[in-house]
């Protein structure tokens, strides 16, 4: 059995939940400084499945939870190549 996550986000992710989970997530680590870092992928999990299971129409199954997970994964994923690449050009 083969797993890809790639594929996965592709299908499963909603992106302006994703969009929302980003911009959650940048405004926690830079303007909130009680809440750890560890925590920030946790609270987006959270709200990615809140927010698609609203926009299902409050119709909780498999599906919609997984695309709240895949959602805020897509989310931290792209927060992560961004600090990932400025990284790289910092050390050039």
């Amino acid at each position: 059995m083969n797993f890809d996550f790639g594929a996965m986000i592709q299908e499963y992710s909603v992106l302006p939940v994703a969009l929302l989970c980003f911009i959650v997530g940048y405004a926690i680590k830079h303007f909130v400084k009680v809440i750890p870092n560890n925590f920030i992928p946790l609270i987006l999990g959270v709200l990615g499945v809140v927010c698609v299971v609203w926009l299902e129409g409050w119709v909780f199954t498999f599906d919609t939870v997984l695309g709240g997970v895949c959602s805020a994964g897509l989310a931290v994923l792209v927060h992560q190549n961004i600090v990932q690449m400025q990284g790289m050009k910092n050390d050039e």
